[in-house]
């Protein structure tokens, strides 16, 4: 148990060493852009570099967002690059540089968020996306994947909130209480079975009860997030999209 709990957060040490350097800006204030997506998360960008995204990545101007990773795929596509650093910019090609997409197009999806009021949804969802990326990396013990993961899921919350602001949702709420039920007993059989047929055998009994209490209490916290169709659809989608 403890030897896979170093090992899971040996890999998040590492990974945000490296992680993106829109976390690190050494520009002067006048020079650099604040964005809070949760309370006591605010991630810094540069203008130059937002200018930049924009003029390059023509989808982050576009009137409908695509969803992030078809949107990362298709990247730089409708405009032909004029200088060396325009053509470095556009590529976006190495893992942390994927973080920096996804963070830009959180940021310049947010701003089409057309009521103010929405904090709460996209908040909720940034917390629900996190239990549920930490709940799949403690059960692979950890790896840079999860990591990159806890970056981009500012844009697939902005992404979330963007089709809920677009009405595409049915706006009448449903009862969610046996779908909800099947999903998190869904998510406390994975750690079941996970324990069962991948766990370690020679992992003291102990030590196997206290982290199989650690993973559904994670679940737990997912659980109580749930609090309507919405959130229930969209940890769906978020659960069997990525994991």
């Amino acid at each position: 148990m403890m030897k896979n709990n170093l090992r899971f957060l040996l890999a998040m040490v590492l990974f945000c060493a490296c992680r993106s350097p829109e976390k690190k800006v050494t520009a002067k204030p006048s020079e650099i852009v604040s964005v809070v997506f949760m309370p006591g998360d605010t991630i810094q960008f540069e203008k130059y570099r937002l200018s930049m995204a924009k003029k390059v990545i023509p989808q982050f101007s576009e009137e409908f967002f695509q969803r992030p990773d078809e949107a990362y795929a298709t990247r730089g596509m409708g405009y032909e690059p004029q200088n060396q650093e325009e053509k470095e910019f556009n590529q976006f090609a190495c893992e942390v540089c994927k973080d920096d997409y996804y963070l830009m197009y959180a940021y310049f999806l947010k701003q089409r968020n057309s009521k103010p009021n929405f904090d709460k949804e996209r908040q909720t969802l940034i917390a629900l996306f996190r239990l549920i990326n930490e709940l799949n990396g403690r059960l692979q013990t950890g790896g840079t994947y999860f990591g990159h993961q806890y970056q981009r899921i500012y844009a697939y919350a902005a992404y979330a909130v963007y089709v809920y602001d677009k009405s595409y949702y049915d706006e009448k709420s449903y009862p969610i209480t046996k779908e909800k039920s099947f999903f998190i007993g869904g998510l406390k059989q994975k750690v079941l079975d996970d324990e069962l047929y991948n766990f370690e055998e020679a992992v003291e009994a102990v030590a196997k009860k206290q982290r199989r209490e650690e993973l559904l209490k994670i679940i737990d916290r997912i659980d109580k997030l749930i609090t309507d169709s919405f959130y229930l659809a969209e940890a769906q989608k978020f659960q069997y999209s990525n994991y």
